[in-house]
C-alpha cells in the first residue's frame, strides 16, 4: 500500500497450484528460447510446480513461527508464493541464461536455470519474514496467539541452498 493509491485493501490469496501453472506458462510463453524446445514449456513448468507444492518437497516447510504459548507452526514454501515471485522466478532464469549465452555460446532457459531462480527467490521470501508480518502467510496462526520469532529453514551459498536446523 502506498499512500493515495486507494482507501480499500485488496486481499489477493497466494495462488494455487492451477493459479501457478498459469501464471508460470504466462511469463515462459513470451517467446523466451528454450535450451530444449522439443521438451517446451509444459516439462519447465511440471518441475517448477512439482517442486512448490509437493507435501515432502524442499519448499514444503521453509519456516518456523514460534508464538507466545509455546507452539511452533510450519510456514509452507506455497504460502509465500505470489504472482510477482512466480515472475521473478522466469525472469531471473533468463537473465541467468542470457550471461550463459553471452559466455559459452549455450543457448536458450533450461530447467536448471529456473530451478536456481526459484530457489533463490524462495530463499529471499522466506528471510523477509517477521513476527510482524507472518499472519498475513500463515491461516493456521490462532487469532489469540502472538508470533514472537521466526526461525527461516532455508539458507543461500552462493549458487546452492541448503535446509537449515
Amino acid at each position: 500500500l502506498r499512500a493515495g493509491r486507494t482507501d480499500e485493501k485488496i486481499e489477493i490469496p497466494a495462488p494455487n497450484r492451477r493459479a501457478a501453472d498459469a501464471i508460470l506458462r504466462c511469463y515462459l510463453d513470451k517467446g523466451l528460447p528454450l535450451a530444449d524446445p522439443q521438451a517446451g514449456v509444459d516439462v519447465l513448468v511440471a518441475a517448477m510446480l512439482s517442486r512448490l507444492f509437493s507435501p515432502n518437497g524442499d519448499f514444503a516447510e521453509v519456516a518456523r513461527v514460534k508464538l507466545n504459548d509455546g507452539r511452533r507452526l510450519p510456514v509452507k514454501g506455497s504460502a509465500l508464493l505470489s504472482g510477482a515471485l512466480l515472475e521473478n522466478v522466469v525472469n531471473s532464469a533468463a537473465q541467468q541464461a542470457a550471461v550463459r549465452d553471452a559466455q559459452t555460446g549455450q543457448e536458450g532457459l533450461t530447467a536448471e536455470d529456473l530451478q536456481l531462480a526459484l530457489e533463490n527467490e524462495m530463499v529471499s521470501a522466506a528471510s523477509l519474514l517477521a513476527p510482524a508480518n507472518v499472519k498475513g502467510y500463515v491461516n493456521s496462526i490462532p487469532q489469540d496467539a502472538q508470533p514472537i520469532a521466526v526461525e527461516p529453514l532455508l539458507t543461500t551459498s552462493s549458487t546452492t541452498y541448503v535446509r537449515a536446523g
